[in-house]
């Protein structure tokens, strides 16, 4: 039945006296993990991690500050069980073990200090003899300057070289360390029918000091040479002063732990080296 005419004019006023609908509004989504997001609120990121560290510092110090004894004698004994310290082996009034290959470094350093005080003792002082005492990783070095061993260009010991050796000898008898005389020069070249370089001049200085250490009873196990020639300055070559300082011959008394690198003076003569 079609609808009459009051019908449709009650439907046109239903419809103009309804509210208008409203717009939707679309809501943002979160952003999707890899995806580009907003650096708005990175800063809350760092900010948490800066808190979290923070908590774990102040937890440490709490934990610190209310330490178990006992526990931490037993994590100490563990440790020193571990390096090889015998129980009940302390090291001064802390209570720190000590292992035994720093126990033995630290006779040997006492020991070389004893040694170097004697030498100061016997040698003249410095200023005046060109001979001078110190003390590096390697060992004790007894300085020689080329003139309070040699004359100029030769490798002959003077006759008051060997009185100032001789007053180091008894000291050398006492320890086992081995024994490295070092031979130096500057960087003028020199050319002799006995010497053609600074190698063999070098060479030749610190054979005859060991050679002369020998003859003193030094056991020649102990004794070795080198010559370095103008390859190991101890100060600049470009002053006569400089060039001074480096003509000299080193005798080094070398500790424990470097004459590992020595060669085994108990190996057999004769036997078969590759």
């Amino acid at each position: 039945m079609a609808p009459t005419t009051r019908t449709r004019r009650a439907e046109s006023l239903s419809r103009e006296s309804a509210p208008p609908r409203r717009a939707r509004i679309p809501i943002p989504r979160r952003p999707v993990e890899g995806s580009d997001a907003s650096d708005a609120d990175v800063w809350l990121t760092t900010y948490a991690d800066l808190i979290s560290l923070m908590l774990t510092l102040f937890v440490a110090l709490f934990a610190f500050a209310n330490i178990d004894q006992q526990r931490f004698m037993n994590v100490i004994s563990s440790v020193q069980g571990a390096l090889g310290v015998p129980p009940g082996q302390r090291l001064g009034s802390g209570g720190i073990a000590m292992s035994p290959w720093l126990m033995k470094a630290q006779q040997e350093r006492q020991q070389l200090q004893q040694v170097m005080a004697q030498l100061q003792a016997v040698l003249p002082p410095p200023g005046q003899s060109g001979i001078s005492v110190v003390q590096e990783e390697r060992g004790i070095v007894v300085r020689f300057s080329d003139q309070a061993l040699f004359d100029v260009g030769q490798a002959d010991l003077r006759p008051e070289a060997q009185e100032v050796l001789k007053q180091v000898v008894p000291i050398l008898r006492r320890i086992d360390n081995p024994i490295r005389a070092e031979g130096h020069t500057d960087n003028l070249p020199i050319r002799t029918s006995r010497f053609p370089t600074n190698w063999e001049l070098s060479t030749a200085r610190a054979s005859m000091v060991v050679r002369f250490l020998a003859e003193q009873g030094i056991d020649e196990h102990r004794l070795s040479a080198a010559g370095y020639g103008e390859l190991r300055p101890i100060a600049s070559n470009a002053t006569p002063e400089g060039r001074a300082r480096n003509r000299r011959v080193d005798l080094v008394i070398l500790s424990q732990s470097e004459s590992h690198n020595e060669p085994n003076p108990s190996t057999p003569r004769g036997s078969a080296g590759t």
